[in-house]
């Protein structure tokens, strides 16, 4: 069973708050508080010695807060002292620091085991970040964390988004080191069990979505479990909630059913609560706002069934992948059958239904074969997901680093500097109403 998050676990004051707060409220003189500091500066200094080794006494200023707040950090982790502020006495901060120490290690030892639990369970997706943080990240973590010497920091980036947060987004947690691996990986755990009550629907799943989107999740920078949890949500509205792969029929029902998003928000939820424990509802809560925005943009677009995943016909998929898929050959005749086309119409739908990859699209339209206006008609027919991605490789290096760009001005403006038809993509873009921007700009982040 998962262990309780931690956020929820410790959230005592902490070891300096509190020394403050009773010494404003005159329960701590300034001599006991002299004294605390001064025990605190003592063992600081003894692991300043052990640090180098019994050689020297003296570090950087950068070691040695590094020590000094992994000392506050073991002595954060205690409760005796909250329980009974009154036993907070410098002769006792020793004893503390030990205790806090011990509970580090047991800390430790409880990530390992889940570590292994992580792996021993993963899902069966073929995600680059997932599978990084199940078989390297945590592992790791635990091979170089240092609760001694640098307990606050935490090297790992552990850069697959969760559901209530992007990747590296780390700092809305609250916590430092171990404390934020453990949180993560509790986090992440909670979200592998609950896409593994999924396993017999997940492979076939994932293989409709991305036949339906174009793009396979190895190169999204996707949640699982927002993909499961959103497909859930919408089969809460149908007679049978366990069952995720919607028929063409049940997609028509939920499209022509969804009127009120709040309502049928409310109604999925409801259901939902019935079918999976507390800790998994509570934690489902934190999509349930954008759940809303989605439904209700999807109904003012009439674009409810781009959020429904579902098999589509050959002719309903975006008609590029991400990998080359044509041999040169291939590619070579479909440049020229473009070149021997005069109407703009017909050029355009021989590019969209070659089943071209991203790259060759990239070719064919670095090599100047449309006008302007051929340019701008074909841009005109693209959807969020197949503009977004253009932007993705045309500029990668503007999503490196977890950057995510925009669609405002700035962001632009680059696209003024590169092939000629750059200006006429970054002109169509700007036309673009707010709404469509945002859907964009939300597809970035996935692309990054």
């Amino acid at each position: 069973m998962m262990n309780q998050l931690i956020s929820t676990k410790h959230k005592s004051i902490s070891f300096l708050s509190l020394l403050k707060q009773l010494q404003q409220a005159k329960l701590l003189s300034e001599e006991a508080v002299q004294a605390i500091k001064e025990v605190l500066q003592d063992i600081t200094a003894k692991l300043v010695i052990s640090y180098n080794q019994k050689k020297s006494s003296t570090v950087s200023t950068y070691v040695y807060k590094n020590i000094y707040r992994s000392v506050i950090y073991a002595l954060d982790h205690v409760q005796t002292y909250k329980d009974d502020p009154r036993l907070l006495q410098a002769d006792r901060i020793y004893e503390y620091y030990q205790q806090g120490i011990v509970i580090l290690e047991q800390q430790m030892k409880a990530l390992q085991h889940q570590a292994l639990q992580i792996k021993c369970e993963r899902l069966p997706v073929e995600n680059e970040r997932y599978l990084d943080v199940v078989h390297r990240q945590f592992f790791t973590f635990l091979e170089g964390y240092d609760m001694t010497y640098k307990a606050t920091l935490c090297k790992e980036d552990f850069d697959y988004p969760l559901l209530d947060g992007l990747a590296l987004d780390h700092h809305m947690y609250g916590l430092q080191g171990l404390d934020l691996a453990c949180e993560y990986a509790n986090r992440f755990y909670l979200e592998q069990c609950f896409c593994n009550r999924y396993e017999a629907q997940m492979k076939t799943l994932v293989a409709w979505y991305e036949r339906q989107k174009g793009v396979s999740i190895h190169v999204l920078g996707l949640n699982v479990m927002e993909l499961l949890l959103r497909q859930q949500l919408f089969a809460c509205l149908l007679p049978h909630a366990n069952q995720l792969l919607f028929s063409e029929t049940e997609v028509r029902f939920l499209v022509l059913k969804i009127q009120d998003a709040a309502t049928c928000v409310n109604i999925a939820y409801q259901r939902f609560a019935t079918l999976v424990d507390e800790a998994t509802y509570q934690y489902s809560l934190r999509f349930q706002a954008r759940f809303l925005l989605e439904l209700e943009i999807g109904i003012q677009n009439q674009s409810l069934d781009q959020l429904i995943i579902y098999k589509v016909q050959e002719t309903q998929q975006v008609k590029f992948q991400v990998d080359h898929v044509i041999d040169n050959d291939t590619f070579l005749q479909v440049v020229e059958q473009i070149k021997g086309v005069q109407d703009c119409k017909d050029k355009i739908e021989l590019l969209q239904n070659s089943k071209l990859s991203i790259h060759d699209v990239l070719d064919i339209l670095d090599m100047s074969i449309f006008t302007k206006s051929e340019y701008l008609a074909y841009f005109q027919q693209l959807d969020s997901l197949t503009l977004a991605l253009l932007v993705r490789y045309v500029y990668p290096e503007e999503f490196l680093f977890q950057q995510t760009p925009t669609l405002d001005a700035k962001c632009l403006q680059k696209l003024e500097s590169g092939r000629d038809w750059h200006p006429i993509l970054k002109k169509h873009l700007e036309k673009l109403d707010a709404q469509r921007k945002d859907e964009i700009q939300q597809l970035f982040q996935k692309l990054r």
